[in-house]
């Protein structure tokens, strides 16, 4: 089986970010699986990486899980906006 790729971004492309980051990320994602997103959080440079884990989703995150996606983005990045 081929090693999985991103096909678009590589943690190469984009090291350092100016800003917060979080990966909003289902266990079940194939389009981005889950070893990518860890990969690039461990690498990333920026000032807070956070990767927020969706247990029971995969690739569409506010359709399978649109309670909890909502309840992540006010328990993370709301309180940045502050």
């Amino acid at each position: 089986m081929p090693e999985p790729s991103l096909n678009v971004l590589s943690p190469t492309q984009i090291p350092r970010l100016e800003v917060p980051v979080f990966f909003f990320t289902g266990k079940h994602d194939w389009n981005t699986p889950y070893p990518l997103v860890e990969e690039w959080a461990e690498v990333l440079e920026a000032p807070s990486v956070e990767i927020v884990w969706f247990e029971d989703s995969a690739h569409m995150i506010p359709m399978e899980s649109p309670a909890s996606f909502q309840q992540a983005l006010i328990d993370k990045v709301l309180p940045l906006t502050r």
